[in-house]
């Protein structure tokens, strides 16, 4: 086992697990992002780009916020990398666990929390069920199909 670059080499696992380590804390802050913004949304509390609190609204359905958050969960579903996939799932798990142990759950209180923070996104994402359910998807295609050839790319 060598330093090279092959698909066998230890930089190129390196590469891979940051690389997924990488996008799943990017798809917690954003789908925690939108979560938040949606959370507000409902309850008649409007948010600036920081998500920090700019005024109050009547409450509305957060319709574009979900269709962002399932759009995302569904690219993110639809652009794995059979090759990364399983460190991506290992990793996203890792982090919604961390996150979840050692961030605060439930229901968001814009005035006491602070919500405009990326960290503060990371552990909303973690608390989604939509990423929860993505995290379970992939999982179940990461593992379900193990010791099938993986498709020439």
């Amino acid at each position: 086992m060598g330093w090279t670059t092959d698909s066998g080499g230890i930089i190129h696992t390196i590469l891979r697990t940051v690389l997924s380590v990488v996008v799943a804390a990017l798809f917690l802050v954003l789908i925690g992002y939108l979560t938040i913004r949606a959370s507000m949304s409902r309850g008649g509390l409007a948010l600036d780009l920081g998500n920090a609190p700019s005024h109050v609204q009547d409450p509305a359905v957060p319709w574009l916020a979900y269709l962002l958050i399932a759009l995302v969960a569904g690219a993110v579903v639809a652009l794995a990398d059979r090759r990364v996939l399983q460190p991506a799932v290992v990793a996203g798990t890792v982090l919604v666990v961390v996150l979840l142990a050692t961030g605060p759950s439930g229901q968001l209180d814009p005035f006491a929390d602070d919500q405009s923070s990326p960290v503060r996104w990371a552990v909303r994402g973690a608390d989604s069920p939509a990423v929860h359910v993505t995290a379970v998807v992939l999982a179940w295609w990461a593992f379900a199909r193990r010791g099938r050839p993986v498709e020439a790319a």
